[in-house]
């Protein structure tokens, strides 16, 4: 009878443990769910329901700090002790006391005997020798993201030992999903910023273009002022002059530069040889237009010799004899925005 009495009462004992197990899985669960966009909230959270679960007296987080890639070292983020909080060492390095000792070998340490000054150098937590500490790694897939220490002047049942593993494991997984989250987060408004960057460097490229276009539509009436201007472009700005019937007339190397067309390939060519078939008939209206004496300007995607895709910013403007008023040529302005376009994509 008293074995029966016995193994009854261990039964109940293990049944208790059981169900404080299963009922604490499922409230760091809830906590977890309800607490991932920040790890700082999320950390006092967990750390100050932890402790008053265990029945505890005091306990804290260590976070992995990556920012720095050739400084990595493990960051105090929150802890708990006689229902308040308190501000203690942040900053430990990988390797170096108990908890350094535990990121690197990546192992649960259970102390029960612990000198007295030994927490205050150590650890950072406590002004008093507890007479347990209990250290639990946050692993997940054989990664450290931290850990987590406890102190009590009781000690910790291995099942409470086996509980914070598998919470920590828990822990782990979000503490990586919202550092994740938060990197996205961060690249995300930093391509946003980029993309703004760039839209408005666009503009001022179109701006600059079209204060162009009326500076040359300005000086084609008066072809002497004209050359000046037209051979400072040269060196900055695609350009190449057309005859009457679209025929290349000359070409600078900003241009094959650009296209990777060589200037034999162009020299006397029509410009209607090198458009894509689907685009021959709208082109066609636009030329008739511009030989009527109307500039056209747009921004136009247009394959290379080697198959590339780039991007310019064109004016076509329509070039008088200046003494019959006469169209004798087109003169042909080009901008290259394809890696603004590829970095905004981004």
């Amino acid at each position: 009878m008293k074995k029966a009495k016995k193994d009854d009462e261990n039964r109940k004992k293990e049944d208790s443990q059981r169900n404080w197990t299963t009922q604490g899985l499922a409230k760091f669960s809830d906590i977890l769910r309800h607490n991932n966009d920040s790890i700082k909230k999320l950390s006092d959270n967990l750390i100050s329901n932890l402790v008053k679960y265990l029945g505890a007296n005091q306990g804290g987080i260590f976070i992995m700090n990556e920012e720095n890639k050739e400084d990595k070292f493990i960051e105090l983020m929150s802890c708990y002790a006689y229902e308040r909080h308190r501000y203690v060492q942040k900053r430990i390095d990988i390797g170096i006391g108990l908890i350094g000792r535990c990121v690197k070998e990546n192992e649960t340490i259970y102390m029960t005997d612990i000198p007295k000054d030994y927490i205050n150098i150590i650890s950072g937590l406590g002004e008093s020798p507890p007479t347990s500490l209990l250290l639990i790694p946050l692993n997940v897939n054989e990664e450290t993201f931290g850990v987590m220490e406890f102190a009590s002047f009781s000690e910790f049942p291995p099942y409470q030992i086996d509980f914070l593993e598998k919470v920590g494991e828990n822990i782990a997984s979000t503490i990586s999903s919202v550092k994740i989250n938060l990197q996205t987060s961060k690249l995300l408004r930093e391509s946003q910023k980029q993309s703004e960057r760039l839209a408005q460097q666009e503009e001022e490229v179109r701006q600059n273009m079209e204060e162009m276009q009326a500076t040359q539509e300005e000086t084609s009436r008066r072809e002497v002022k004209t050359s000046g201007i037209l051979k400072a472009i040269n060196n900055v700005i695609i350009k190449a002059e057309l005859n009457t019937e679209a025929k290349f007339i000359s070409i600078n190397e900003e241009y094959t530069k650009a296209t990777k067309y060589r200037i034999k390939d162009l020299k006397n060519k029509k410009i209607f040889e090198f458009l894509p078939k689907n685009e021959l008939e709208n082109f066609k209206n636009i030329w008739n237009n511009v030989l009527n004496g109307k500039s056209y300007s747009n921004i136009i995607e247009k394959r290379t010799r080697i198959g590339g895709l780039i991007y310019l910013f064109v004016n076509f403007s329509p070039i008088e004899d200046k003494n019959t008023g006469e169209i004798i040529k087109v003169l042909l302005l080009a901008n290259n925005l394809t890696k603004y376009r590829e970095i905004s994509k981004i």
